[in-house]
């Protein structure tokens, strides 16, 4: 798992290299609630699955938010974090059955037609010979991006949040290490002092004062 992550390692900016991390997990995440989701028919495991893939975006925003924001100290990058996620994860998430839809293109268009036969009260400002390909391609990638949309606003309130406490325990960390910097140092000056104490030579008598023991022996 080290290894893997030592991949991401060449990413400099924190915000992005937490994004692309807990995105690609959140990616992961969502793909299997939504095969889970579509082989399962009971529709309260079915609103169950669907809190969870909610639920899923703000928890990995907010360790993306909270990773960054320990690094650089700053709630924004957790934020960014949080928005790289959302927008990976979400990305990921709208892949397959966007892919899908494609597939099954010609199916589609001929199903809404149908549908505006049957309810064209629904249909406002639209013509029958409007629903083609390219109108029912449109509405898809519009509803992609829109989903895509509100994913990542999901995400970026859990890397608000998960950047405010981030920033906390950088600084929280900062200022144990400067608690204990100035006893390092006064250590260091006493130590310094000991050496030097050691180091210096002991002061000799003078010449002098030897000189007048002499003549003070002399006289006696």
């Amino acid at each position: 798992m080290r290894n893997f992550l030592r991949i991401f390692d060449k990413i400099q900016r924190p915000s992005l290299r937490q994004g692309v991390i807990f995105g690609l997990a959140l990616g992961g995440i969502e793909i299997v609630l939504w095969l889970l989701a579509n082989f399962i028919q009971d529709a309260n495991i079915q609103s169950i699955l669907g809190t969870l893939a909610l639920a899923a975006f703000v928890v990995l925003g907010f360790l993306a938010g909270q990773r960054a924001a320990q690094e650089t100290g700053k709630m924004g990058t957790g934020v960014i974090a949080g928005i790289w996620t959302g927008l990976i994860g979400g990305i990921l998430e709208s892949l397959i059955p966007f892919i899908i839809d494609l597939i099954f293109l010609p199916t589609i268009v001929t199903n809404v037609q149908q549908d505006f036969k049957i309810h064209p009260d629904l249909y406002k400002n639209i013509k029958f010979s409007d629903i083609t390909a390219s109108y029912v391609f449109t509405s898809i990638a519009t509803q992609l991006l829109y989903t895509v949309a509100v994913y990542t606003l999901i995400a970026l309130l859990g890397g608000a949040f998960g950047g405010f406490m981030g920033r906390r325990r950088a600084l929280a960390t900062q200022n144990t290490y400067a608690e204990y910097e100035p006893d390092g140092e006064e250590n260091m000056v006493e130590a310094g002092e000991d050496s030097a104490e050691n180091v210096l030579p002991s002061p000799k008598k003078s010449t002098k004062s030897a000189s007048v023991a002499e003549v003070d022996d002399s006289i006696e």
